[in-house]
Order: structure tokens, then C-alpha cells, then sequence
């Protein structure tokens, strides 16, 4: 604030405004600045300074070593050997009586002053945090332990990964020749060298400063905590004690109003009620003097009056109850906006705190102090609607679970919490992965497949009449039967697998063309293929089950590898684990890692938005049904290893996919979906099927539990789409 005063010569002066002093230019933090430099002088600093000197000479060493030995002079490697020796010597000499002066340094008993450091700091953290106002970025301490650690890091750290940036820029330059690029890349590679010499001897200095700058972080954020815990409690409980008052007070208020209203009204309709009277006692009398004139008589006027009255009452009612809610919607939203500003502060507080640590550790904090993050992140942005909402499914199912195992042992059923049976659970899911991971990628483009029974069927029949052993039970068409058994067996694998994969992905490219061509939905598309694969296939084989995949092959494809336990019994680990672990593995990186993986979450996600972007969305459309026939060809291929295959085999499988797509978070709503999700989506129904199994439960009532899954499922995905549109 300016403020005037009048000079000895009569003119007005106009004093200069005064800038107030910040918390960090008081007398009390600079007094206790001064008590703190002065430990810090004496210790900490002190030891580094003696550590920099001998790191200062190491690097002058190590550089010259490296620059000699670099050179191609005239010089024999004896005489450079003998060079870099007297170098050496030189160091040594100075470095020796450093090393003494900093025993000396670390002989002395500093517990005592890092105990005082420490108190001094919480003094000062006290002081700066006590307004509840103190932000780290503005402190001059943690700018200075900032610009020292980057001094440090400058010329190691930092330049080592800025010319390892720069080596792979030069690499994808196309405009610079091959001589220039392989003189540049020798020449930054030397600096590396270089660099990371300097990174080596300035480590011990780096790690001192990170922890003296991060043990004083910590105890100013503690401080702070304490300090705005402090502070925002009486702001809370006042605010909950003026909630509490003013909806008692809008309660009291609409009572009132509702109360008076209603006498009003009570009032108007007698009063209403006996005008209406007294006006149809008049017009009766008129209609009896117009009948003696012989006269046409108008109807009664007020024939509607009350009901219109009571209307208008209940109209009113109406607006005082929805203005009493309004009113107390606002009240509940100023109660929570104060909750929300206490909590905010909290946070803000520590993740710039969190921020600030990760800065002085150049963006490399611990794992302990990443999950620490993780964890107050989630905790402060948890809602127990959005949990429920993202969670009640899954919480069902596992209860459910947790019923199967305790229940199993009680039925006499037997362990169902053992290693056996997962493994099994695990087997049932390997072939279901493929579908599953095939279609997630169709509701991805919020789509969806009706034929992948049909394609199981399809695939299955195939495989195993390629590897049938000896002459073919099912003949195609009326024709004689097949029989393989003179081709070697790696070459029918081969062929069986080509030939399941082929005839799937064709069948799924035709209903892909159709979508991404004429924009029919998959649902209409799929169907068509799906009826004609059926009508084919039961046409060709009369519906006759083959005979089933040779034993040999079975084994050796989808058998088990068998292990004696300790306890006498044996351990069946299924081979059929490890194609479904590879399928998870590429699809997550077709997913997650390919320009076609984006454009599938670009087009799912918005198809106009997409083809405006440059997106093509026929070829992405199309890219993924051929994916989709892909993975059924290679699932089908391991089906007929597990059962008997027949052009019944497969059906009803894709509901479970779709479900286990679902289930797993892959929504309907298009762009939507992780290949985690539907993996874990695999597991749950295949393991709710097979604990259903176990426990003895009805096939039919097997059914109604799906279906039941399947409805909670894409009424809480369609939910969240409602909730977040």
C-alpha cells in the first residue's frame, strides 16, 4: 500500500509500496539456517568436499587413460602403459593426503550433530509449514539440492543419456552419410566412456546429497502433514456442525412451508367448493326457467373448476418439495466441496512432496516409495460407488468360490483348493483362451461372433481327420474315406494346422468383408457364416463323429508331463499350457505395441473420429476378423486333441467367450478392453464351470448361473458407459 508524506519543502512525497517478506526471508529461518549451515559446514559438507577432490583427481585420470589409450601415435603400448603408470603416480600422491583428511572427517562421532541437524530441521519445517501455505517447489533448499545434484549429474549421468539419444537419432538419419555417421557415433561413444567415469567417482557424492536432501523432504512433508491435519480439522468439524444446522434448518423450513401450504390450500378448496356450489345452485335454477322458455341452455362453466384447482394444489406441493431438494442438493455439494478442498490439500501436498523426492533422485524413486504413491493415489481417489460398480462382479464370484472350497470337503467332494485340480482349470481354459482372445478383439470394435462354435466344429473336424491313425471313420460328401497315415507325422501337424487355420480365417474374412465393406453389424454377418460352416459341414459328414486324433500325437501335443510327488502321489501338468501362454504374450503385443493394436482401440473407440485421422478402417476392420479366424483355427486345432470332434462340437462356445470377454472388462461399448481383462475373464468361467462340475451341480442350473453372470456383467459395463457419458 502506497502511502504520502509531505517533504520539509512542502511537496507530497509518495513512499514506495513495501513488499512483504516471505517465510524463507524471516530472522527466525535464517537464525536457524545459520545453526544449520554451520553443521552442515562441518560434517556433511565437509566430507563431500574432500570426496570431490579425490573424485576430481580419479576422473582426470581416467580421462587420460582413456585419451591415451586411444591415441595412435608411434608409441608402443609398453610406452603408453608407462605413461598412464606415471599419471597414476601423480594422483596418488595428491590423493593420499586427502583420503587421510577425510578419515579424519568420518572419525568424528556425527550422531550427535545429525541428531541436532535433524531437530533444527523439524524447528525450521515447523516454522515455514505453519500458515498451512508452504509449497516445496518455492523452497530455496530444495532448489539449491536441486542445482547440486545437477551439477554433479551434468557431465555423468545426464550427458551419458543425452548422447546415447543422440547415437540413435544418427542411426535413423537418413540424410547423413555412412562415414559421417560412424565418425560421430565413435566420437560420442568416447564421451560416453568419459562420462561414465564421471558417474562412477561422483556416485558416492550423488548418494550423500540424495539422502541429506531426502531425509530433510520427508521431515518437512511429515511437518506439513501434521500441520494441515491440524489445521483443516476445526474447518471440518465447523463445516459438519453448519451441515448438520442448515439441513436441520431446511428441514424445519419445508415443513413449515408444506404445513402452511396445505392449510392454504385446504382453505381455497372449501372456499372454491362452496362458490362452485352456490354458482351451480344459479345455473340449475337458469336451466329450469330456460326449459319453461323452451330455450337452449350452455353447460355448467365451472364444471372443472375444482379438479383444475387441485391440480394447481399438487403442482405447487411439487415445486416446494423439488425446491426443498434443490436446496439441499446445494448444501450437500458446498459440505462435500469443503471436504474436497481439505482432502485436495492433503494430497497436493504429498505428491508434490513425492514429485519433489523423485526430482532429487532424477526420477528414479525406490519401489517401496512408488507403491507408497500408488497406494494414497488410489486411496484418495477411492469411492465406494466406483468400486462397487468396477468390482461387485468379481467380489460375487470369488465368494462364491470361497464357498465351492469350504463347501467341497463337507459334500464329501473332496479338495477342491489343491494343485491338480487348478492345473486342470487351467488346461479347460487353454483351448477357450484362443476364442476368447480371438472375439475380444470384435467387441473391441464394439462387434461381436456368432460362428465361433461353428468355426470350432469346422477347425476340430478337419485336425482330426487329418490325424486320424489308419483310414477315416467320417467320409466328406459320400466320398471314400481318407487315410493320412503315410505322411510322416510332423508333416500332417503342420498340415492339419495350416489347413484348421485356413479354412477358419476364410470363413471369418467373408463376415469381415461384409461389416467392414457394408457396415453390417457382426451380429448379422456371423450368423450368415455361422449357418452356412453348420450346413456345410453336417451336409459333408452326415453329422458322424470321427474317429478321434492318433493317441501318439495327442500325447505328445496335448498330453501331460507327469511328476512323482513326495507324498507318493503324481502331478499332471498339462502341455496344452504352453500355446495358451504364447497366445496371451503376442496378442497383448499386438494390443499394446502395434500400429495396428492402436488403430483397433482408435476405431472401436470413435469410426468416424478414426477415418478423419487417417485411420483405414476397412483394412483395420478386416485385419481384425482375420486375427479373430487366426486364433480359432489354432484353438479349434488344440480342441480335437481334447474330444472327439463331430460338426456338433463347439456349440454354445461362443456365448462363453463373449461372457469371458465381458466379465473381463472388455465392453460392448467399443474401444474398451485389455487382454489382461480377458484372460482373467477366461479363468473365472472356466473355473466357475469346473467348481460348479465338481461340487455336483445340474448342467441346467450350470446354465442359469451363466446366463445370470452374463446379464450382471454387461448391465454393470453398460452402467459405467452411462455413468461416464
Amino acid at each position: 500500500m502506497e502511502s504520502k508524506k509531505t517533504s520539509t519543502s512542502g511537496t507530497i512525497e509518495t513512499a514506495k509500496p513495501v513488499t512483504p517478506i516471505t517465510v524463507f526471508e524471516a530472522p527466525q529461518y535464517l537464525a536457524l539456517e545459520k545453526q544449520i549451515e554451520v553443521i552442515l559446514a562441518e560434517g556433511p559438507r565437509a566430507e563431500r568436499a574432500l570426496l570431490k577432490q579425490i573424485a576430481d583427481l580419479n576422473i582426470e585420470v581416467s580421462n587420460k587413460e582413456i585419451d591415451l589409450s586411444e591415441e595412435t601415435g608411434i608409441e608402443t603400448k609398453d610406452q603408453v602403459k608407462a605413461k598412464i603408470e606415471e599419471v597414476k603416480k601423480i594422483a596418488r600422491d595428491k590423493i593420499k593426503p586427502l583420503e587421510a583428511k577425510l578419515a579424519e572427517v568420518k572419525k568424528k562421532d556425527d550422531k550427535v550433530a545429525e541428531a541436532k541437524l535433524h531437530e533444527l530441521w523439524e524447528e525450521e519445517a515447523v516454522f515455514i509449514t505453519k500458515d498451512g501455505n508452504y509449497s516445496v517447489e518455492e523452497d530455496p533448499k530444495f532448489s539449491a539440492y536441486n542445482d547440486q545434484l545437477f551439477a554433479f549429474r551434468q557431465e555423468g549421468t545426464n550427458k551419458i543419456a543425452s548422447l546415447k539419444e543422440e547415437i540413435t537419432a544418427i542411426h535413423k538419419n537418413m540424410m547423413v552419410d555412412a562415414a559421417t555417421k560412424a565418425k560421430i557415433i565413435i566420437k560420442d561413444k568416447l564421451a560416453i566412456k568419459k562420462a561414465k567415469e564421471i558417474e562412477k567417482h561422483y556416485r558416492h557424492l550423488v548418494t550423500s546429497l540424495e539422502e541429506e536432501a531426502v531425509a530433510y523432504l520427508r521431515i518437512v512433508r511429515n511437518i506439513n502433514d501434521r500441520t494441515l491435519k491440524n489445521l483443516e480439522k476445526p474447518v471440518v468439524v465447523t463445516a459438519k456442525e453448519k451441515h448438520a444446522a442448515e439441513i436441520k434448518r431446511l428441514q424445519e423450513e419445508h415443513a413449515k412451508r408444506l404445513f402452511e401450504l396445505k392449510a392454504k390450500q385446504k382453505a381455497d378448496l372449501e372456499k372454491e367448493t362452496i362458490r362452485v356450489k352456490a354458482s351451480h345452485a344459479v345455473w340449475q335454477e337458469k336451466v329450469a326457467n330456460d326449459r319453461q322458455a323452451k330455450k337452449k341452455t350452455l353447460p355448467f362453466p365451472d364444471v372443472n373448476a375444482i379438479r383444475i384447482l387441485k391440480i394447481g394444489q399438487k403442482a405447487d406441493i411439487q415445486s416446494e418439495n423439488n425446491s426443498y431438494k434443490s436446496a439441499v442438493f446445494d448444501e450437500k455439494a458446498l459440505y462435500s466441496g469443503i471436504l474436497s478442498k481439505a482432502k485436495d490439500k492433503k494430497f497436493n501436498a504429498y505428491s508434490s512432496s513425492f514429485a519433489a523426492e523423485k526430482s532429487i533422485k532424477n526420477g528414479n524413486p525406490s519401489l517401496n516409495e512408488n507403491t507408497e504413491y500408488k497406494l494414497k493415489n488410489y486411496l484418495y481417489k477411492f469411492s465406494w460407488r466406483n468400486f462397487l460398480l468396477n468390482n461387485a462382479l468379481y467380489i460375487a464370484i470369488i465368494v462364491f468360490f470361497i464357498y465351492c472350497i469350504i463347501y467341497s470337503p463337507i459334500a464329501d467332494k473332496g479338495q477342491l483348493l489343491r494343485l491338480q485340480p487348478i492345473l486342470d482349470i487351467l488346461e479347460n481354459s487353454s483351448t477357450r483362451m484362443f476364442y476368447a482372445l480371438g472375439v475380444a478383439g470384435l467387441i473391441l470394435l464394439a462387434g461381436t461372433d456368432l460362428s465361433i462354435g461353428r468355426m470350432v466344429g469346422l477347425g476340430a473336424v478337419l485336425t482330426a481327420v487329418l490325424l486320424h491313425n489308419g483310414t477315416n471313420i467320417v467320409s466328406f460328401f459320400g466320398q471314400p474315406a481318407w487315410n493320412f497315415s503315410s505322411i510322416p507325422w510332423v508333416g500332417r501337424i503342420v498340415l492339419a494346422l495350416l489347413v484348421s487355420v485356413l479354412f477358419c480365417t476364410f470363413f471369418s474374412m467373408i463376415a469381415g468383408f461384409f461389416s467392414a465393406k457394408f457396415k453390417m453389424h457382426p451380429f448379422i454377418s456371423t450368423l450368415g457364416t455361422s449357418l452356412i460352416i453348420y450346413g456345410l459341414l453336417y451336409y459333408a459328414t452326415q453329422g458322424t463323429s470321427t474317429g478321434g486324433v492318433s493317441a501318439e500325437i495327442k500325447n505328445d501335443i496335448a498330453g501331460r508331463w507327469i511328476f512323482n510327488m513326495s507324498d507318493g502321489t503324481t502331478l499332471g501338468v498339462p502341455k496344452l499350457i504352453i500355446p495358451m501362454l504364447f497366445i496371451i504374450i503376442v496378442t497383448w503385443f499386438i494390443w499394446n505395441k502395434t500400429k495396428f493394436g492402436k488403430n483397433m482401440f482408435a476405431v472401436g473407440g470413435n469410426r468416424e473420429a478414426a477415418a478423419v485421422s487417417g485411420i483405414n478402417v476397412f483394412a483395420v476392420t478386416l485385419g481384425v476378423f482375420i486375427m479373430a479366424g487366426i486364433y480359432y483355427g489354432m484353438g479349434s486345432f488344440f480342441e480335437s486333441f481334447r474330444n472327439n470332434s463331430s460338426a456338433g462340437t463347439g456349440q454354445g462356445y461362443e456365448l462363453d467367450a463373449i461372457a469371458a470377454c465381458v466379465v473381463g472388462g472388455v465392453s460392448f461399448s467399443g474401444g474398451i478392453g485389455t487382454v489382461k481383462g480377458a484372460t482373467i475373464g477366461v479363468f473365472i468361467f472356466t473355473a466357475l464351470t469346473y467348481c460348479l462340475s465338481w461340487i455336483g451341480y445340474d448342467t441346467n442350473i450350470q446354465f442359469i448361473i451363466k446366463g445370470v453372470i452374463i446379464i450382471a456383467a454387461v448391465a454393470l459395463d453398460c452402467a459405467k458407459y452411462l455413468k461416464k457419458k
